[in-house]
């Protein structure tokens, strides 16, 4: 479901969804098994500032990570998911405040904040 101008005063959720006008809230595509993904994933975000690895589950392919807020140190969990696509995968992701009914757009930030990291990680990663 995209996100209308209003879904910041009303909902404490976002997802990474194919239909997002937002680019960078659709899914990410990754030249590797949903296996090596998770790792490979898991091991960007753990050298990225207030984000924490709480579980990774290579065989189910995934992560449930936690972005901690900068100001009041709020918790929002993600829980990333990799589909399997032929020989590569599609990373999907879901971002919940654990507090409150309103996220002010901050969960949609965690998810851009997320494939932005990942699509840069991932050109660099081809380019060596």
């Amino acid at each position: 479901m995209a996100r209308s101008w209003l879904s910041p005063f009303w909902i404490n959720w976002a997802d990474l969804n194919d239909d997002d006008p937002d680019p960078r809230l659709q899914p990410v595509d990754l030249q590797m098994p949903p296996e090596e993904a998770v790792t490979w994933v898991a091991e960007v975000l753990k050298s990225q500032p207030r984000w924490q690895i709480l579980s990774i589950d290579p065989v189910a392919g995934t992560i449930h990570a936690v972005h901690i807020t900068i100001l009041w140190r709020f918790r929002d969990d993600v829980q990333i998911r990799f589909e399997r696509r032929w020989a590569n995968c599609r990373m999907y992701a879901h971002s919940q405040a654990r507090l409150g009914k309103a996220d002010f757009g901050k969960n949609a930030e965690n998810l851009r904040e997320l494939t932005d990291v990942v699509r840069q990680a991932w050109i660099k990663k081809r380019e060596s």
